[in-house]
């Protein structure tokens, strides 16, 4: 299947990279990916170790802090996500106390206080580009947004068709 490039470019514009994508493919949210006006910051995960997570500003004006994980195997065998929507008047006391009730303690040696850190210096100064992201770049391997095209978690549709 050759991908279109704008499917491409939509994805990229919304901040999103493969990872974002197959978590809310296997992990249903209140929101899916169509619903996604820009992905505002993110911290890196590892399959089995370090979770993901991720600040999204919805095309509704809803902001949303989402957490996530898989196992080794990947987002399709064993996953988990929750999501915590935050209040955009305080946007910054809200990220932090959804941080804390997510039940995170530490990850890896790094403190609750580190995430919100990174995750308040992203908001402000802008969304750091991704391992994926880059390498998708890199490497031209766009192949996994072939599966955008009829996936639940477009809600079925993208505003870009595939041919």
């Amino acid at each position: 299947m050759k991908i279109n490039g704008n499917l491409i470019s939509w994805v990229a514009e919304l901040g999103a990279d493969y990872d974002l994508c197959v978590c809310l493919e296997y992990n249903p949210q209140p929101f899916n990916l169509i619903d996604v006006e820009r992905v505002l910051a993110v911290i890196e995960g590892e399959n089995d170790e370090k979770d993901w997570h991720w600040v999204v500003k919805l095309r509704d004006n809803r902001y949303v802090y989402l957490r996530g994980g898989c196992d080794y195997t990947g987002w399709d065998c064993q996953s988990w996500a929750d999501t915590i929507f935050l209040d955009p008047e305080s946007l910054n006391v809200s990220l932090s106390q959804a941080v804390e009730q997510s039940n995170l303690v530490r990850e890896e040696g790094e403190l609750i206080n580190e995430f919100v850190v990174d995750l308040l210096y992203q908001l402000r100064e802008g969304k750091r580009t991704t391992w994926r992201e880059q390498n998708d770049k890199i490497f031209d391997s766009y192949d996994w947004i072939c599966y955008l095209k009829n996936s639940p978690v477009t809600g079925g549709s993208t505003p870009y068709k595939t041919d």
